[in-house]
This record gives structure tokens, sequence and C-alpha cells, in this order.
């Protein structure tokens, strides 16, 4: 390798540590130098990589659209270079960019473009991660059945690859998309087999997304004792990785530490074109160890403070989680007292309608009795001398008495009814003769309103 070719690796190197450790402005500063190097020796791979690089930076700072720019240059070198991997790596970090800007069909676009030609390279971890991309972009437009499908399709290659990580993923998001469309059981499932892939691999992040996915769904369905068992686990998980970010926190400073002996390496390369390191590499193990010493002890005074206002800050979490809960079946309680309150008021409004329905059938029966005696008395001795019409007056009326006594009958059958004493008697009867009757009542006014029933037959039998 050629010395200008080994100092921009170098310097494209520590750029990648620095980005690694969320210091973007420094990662930045190395990515450029390395940049300009390689223009200055026309190495056109090293470039279209290193414009790669800058463009993933500014899209981890929020800056899409120079994150845009420095992709499509890329892209512009890899299309000459004709490298068809680095063509469908460009595709996709265009697609997450445009993810970003809120534009999911030209992200759209170019998903499917990287994923043509992963799937024609045949290389199925990235094809996988590519449909896992265009699931979650389906998910933010709320296509969740879309999402749903990409999501399976991503699934099945993890599994076909053995890729515990991606499988972990498409199942939890398979699990929220379901979440969304209120299928609590398929989400449930999805989200189960999740969690137990995420604690396989020691993924604790994911672990700890899984439990708050669990506690929210559980309190969706109103199960709020399972929803708060998740809650206290995810509470007690995120305290154990705030621990875990100090201790990272130490490694990412001897890394640091590392990462600026490199920028000294780097600098020395520079004046001198050539690397005289055997001293260096020596001394630098034991400054290393005097560094972490020192930062170790810092890190653990720090670790204690961090851990007491987690710890505070959960318990708050956890006592309005609690004062909630409580208000809620306060809530129901008192709900419950009101409808039970109600139900005894309607009890005592129908035990007061049945007994004025008894007590005015009674009143009503008395005097239609004693109209219905001396009628039946006068026809049983005129009969002989009244005339033919008023024979069938006086009979329409002693049945029209008769009819009104069996409407009395069946307020007083109404109470029995309420009470549970009365079972019903249903008997064979001719409903032709039965509709006459009804409509000889009415004789005298169906001769204002000219009513004639007619039917073909006398005789039809039927139980009521």
């Amino acid at each position: 390798m050629k010395l200008p070719s080994r100092e921009a690796t170098l310097i494209n190197n520590v750029g990648l540590v620095y980005s690694e450790i969320s210091n973007y402005n420094k990662a930045l500063e190395y990515y450029f130098k390395s940049l300009k190097i390689q223009e200055e020796n026309n190495n056109m791979n090293g470039v279209a990589l290193t414009l790669g690089n800058i463009g993933i930076i500014y899209f981890n700072l929020g800056n899409a659209h120079k994150a845009l720019d420095y992709y499509e240059r890329s892209l512009k070198i890899r299309l000459e270079l004709h490298d068809e991997f680095g063509i469908a790596t460009c595709y996709s970090n265009m697609g997450n960019v445009y993810e970003y800007r809120s534009e999911p069909e030209k992200a759209m676009e170019y998903f499917f473009k990287a994923l043509d030609i992963f799937e024609a390279k045949n290389d199925l971890n990235n094809a996988s991660i590519t449909i896992f991309c265009i699931g979650y972009n389906y998910l933010n437009q709320a296509k969740y059945d879309k999402a749903i499908e990409y999501f399976g399709k991503s699934r099945d290659l993890c599994i076909e690859l053995g890729n515990k990580s991606g499988l972990a993923y498409a199942y939890m998001n398979i699990g929220l998309a379901y979440l969304e469309l209120h299928k609590y059981d398929k989400s449930l499932v999805n989200l189960k087999n999740g969690l137990k892939l995420f604690t396989e691999i020691d993924d604790k992040n994911n672990i700890s997304y899984s439990y708050s996915c669990l506690s929210q769904l559980y309190e969706d369905i109103g199960n709020y004792e399972e929803s708060l068992k998740y809650f206290k686990q995810y509470s007690t998980l995120r305290d154990s990785l705030y621990s875990e970010e100090s201790s990272q926190k130490i490694a990412e400073a001897e890394v640091l530490y590392e990462t600026e002996k490199k920028e000294n390496s780097i600098k020395l390369l520079t004046k001198e074109k050539e690397l005289q390191n055997l001293q260096i590499e020596k001394q630098k193990y034991f400054k290393n160890f005097l560094i972490a010493l020192s930062i170790l002890i810092l890190a653990l005074a720090i670790i204690i403070f961090s851990r007491f206002i987690i710890k505070r800050k959960a318990n708050k979490l956890l006592e309005e989680k609690n004062k909630d809960l409580a208000e809620k079946n306060f809530q129901i309680e008192r709900q419950k007292a009101k409808i039970e309150n109600q139900s005894e008021k309607l009890r005592e409004l129908d035990e007061i309608k049945s007994r004025f329905f008894a007590n005015i059938s009674h009143e009503f029966r008395t005097p239609l009795m004693l109209i219905k005696g001396p009628l039946t008395d006068f026809l049983d001795a005129k009969k002989a001398e009244l005339t033919s019409s008023e024979l069938i007056n006086l009979t329409l009326s002693l049945r029209n008495v008769d009819k009104l006594k069996q409407l009395i009958d069946q307020l007083l059958d109404l109470s029995k009814l309420e009470s549970g004493k009365l079972s019903l008697h249903a008997s064979k009867t001719n409903l032709v003769s039965f509709i006459k009757r009804i409509i000889d009542s009415f004789a005298s006014a169906g001769k204002l309103i000219d009513i004639e029933f007619i039917t073909d037959t006398d005789e039809l039998f039927l139980y009521f």
C-alpha cells in the first residue's frame, strides 16, 4: 500500500472511531482530511466510500439535506465504477433520508432499487435489512397490513440466515403493527417472541423496549396487573442500563485515548512520511493503564450518583402509575354503586306499576260486572219481544262487555307475569271465527265506513 493511501485509510479509520462514540464533529474533521488525500491521489473508490461516511454523519446529525448531497455524490462515482454493491448501499441510505424527510413514496423508490440489486446478487442479509426498512416505512405511514407483510418477509429471511437480531426486530415490529390494529392476541405472540430473542442475544435496550410495549398492550386491553408487572420490569432494566452506560463511558474514554494516540501517530506520519511506532506502542500501554485508572475512579463516583437519580425518577413514575390505577378503581366502584342504585329504583318503579295495574283492574272489573248482570237479565227476559236488530245490538253489547272483561283480566295477568306466577296455556282455536267475532264487535262502525270481512274458508285451526 502506498504511503498516501495508508495515511488516508488510517485517517478514515480514526473518523470511524469518533463516529462510533458519537463525536460527530471530530469524525467529520477526519473524514474530510481523508477525502482530500483520496481526491489528490485519484482513489475514486476511497472517495466514494468517504463521501458515503460523511453522508452518514450528517444524517446522524439530522441534516438530511447535506446527507442526501453526499450520498448522491457517492452514488455518481459508484455508478461510474459499476460497483453494484456500493450502488445498492447508496440507494438504501438515500431511502433512509427520504423516510426521515417524510417523503415515503420517494423512500420506497430507492428502497426497492436497492432490494432489486441485493436480490440479484443473492445478498440475502442486506436484502432482509432492506425489506425490513420497507416494512418500517409502511408502519410509519400507518399501512399496517403492508407493514406486517414485509416484516414477515424479513422475518423469514432472518430465520433462513439464522440472524437472531434481525428476527427479533421483525417480531417486535410485527407485534407493534398488530397492536395498532387492536389485534391484541397476535400482537402479544409476536412481542413475546421478540422479547425472547432479545433476551437470548442480551440486547438490553430492546428488552427494555419490549417490556414497555407489553405494558402498553396490557393497559390497552384493561389488564392493569400485567401492565404494571411489565412496567416494573421496564423500570428495573432501565436502572441497570444506566449503570451499564456509565461503564460504557469508561470504555469510550479508553477508545478516545487510543484514538488520540493514533492521531499523534498520523501527525508523525505526515511529517516524516514513515511510521516509527515501535517505541510509542510500548509507552502507550503504560499510559493507557494510568488514564484508565483515573477515569475508573471518576466513573465510579458518577455511577453512584447516576443510580441515585435514576432510582428516584423510577420511583416517582411508579408512584404516579399506582395513583392512576387507584383513581381508575375508584371510578369503577363509583359507577358500580350508581348502577346498583338505578337498578333498585327501577325495581321499585316496576313494583309500583304492577300494583297500579292490579288495583285499577279490580276497580274496572266491579262496575263492568254490574253492567253485564242487568244486561244479561234483560236479554234473557225480553229476548222474545225484541226485534232482530235490537237483539243483534244487545248481543254485541254483551260480547263487548265480555271483551272488556278479558282486557281487564289481561291487565291482571300482566301483574302475575311480572311476579312470575303466570304460565302460558296455548289452545287450538279456529282463527276464522276468532277474527269474525272481533269484526262483529265493530259492526256498527263497519257500516259507517263500509268494512267487510271475506274469507274462502270457515275453519283454520291454530294454537294461540
